[in-house]
């Protein structure tokens, strides 16, 4: 399945929605089916959702000189900028304690076994799981992981790149 700048935006921002957002359950099933489906909301209902990430987004993308729906954007919201906004304590994140603002950052894993509906990886030393809507997941694949869910499967270069960061 290709995936849009949108999609992408969307699959970084559903975790959060679904674990820290007044959005009622009803919107959350709704928009899971759509996340399953393959489809994704659009910009607007996206800024409505995730205000906060849409305006992030747009400032980093204005800083680098980049569109703010373009995957190049999206990324490196998503890959990098969104976790050195929680390491440096912006918007809030300073307020957090540590625990839950290290699952709110994006995290580069290599996936070691299944239990049920969910991968087994490590980070930081520790064995942990996140739940996966992937069926064609492998022991030894590259993925993120946003708010304990897989977002996305990624290459060993981006995995070995990103997760040193």
């Amino acid at each position: 399945m290709e995936t849009s700048p949108k999609r992408m935006f969307f699959m970084y921002a559903f975790p959060a929605l679904a674990s820290c957002s007044n959005v009622d359950e009803n919107k959350i099933s709704e928009l899971e089916k759509l996340l399953i489906s393959g489809g994704s909301p659009s910009w607007e209902e996206l800024e409505e959702l995730v205000p906060c990430a849409i305006k992030r987004t747009s400032v980093m993308a204005e800083r680098e000189g980049l569109d703010p729906r373009s995957f190049e954007a999206v990324k490196m919201y998503w890959w990098a900028d969104h976790n050195r906004m929680i390491d440096a304590g912006e918007e809030g994140y300073g307020d957090l304690p540590s625990h839950i603002s290290d699952v709110c950052k994006t995290s580069f894993v290599e996936v070691l076994d299944f239990n049920g509906d969910k991968i087994v990886y490590h980070l930081n030393g520790t064995e942990k799981t996140a739940f996966t809507y992937f069926k064609d997941l492998e022991v030894g694949d590259f993925v993120t992981i946003h708010v304990n869910r897989v977002v996305e499967k990624i290459s060993e270069e981006d995995f070995r790149e990103y997760s040193r960061k």
